[in-house]
């Protein structure tokens, strides 16, 4: 091992030291501070499921368009698929 390589190895594990020290006091000083208690309320839409696409309309999830893809059998030979839910 040359110089250069011995003094790179003792400046990291000396940098390495000082941030472990700083972080220690750090957390040393640091304290739990105890915040009041919040409560939050909103009114529920009318028909909350109608409001859980992610679409801005009023649309039933059940009639939004959906793409679907088609599986030839034999990709599905090919794979081992015993299941497909």
């Amino acid at each position: 091992m040359n110089i250069r390589m011995s003094i790179r190895a003792g400046v990291c594990a000396l940098g390495a030291l000082v941030i472990t020290f700083l972080n220690t006091a750090i957390a040393a000083e640091t304290e739990t501070i105890n915040l009041d208690e919040v409560s939050v309320s909103a009114p529920l839409p009318s028909n909350p499921l109608a409001k859980a696409a992610t679409t801005k309309t009023d649309t039933p999830l059940m009639e939004m368009p959906l793409s679907i893809q088609v599986v030839p059998q034999q990709v599905l030979r090919d794979r081992s698929v015993t299941q497909t839910n």
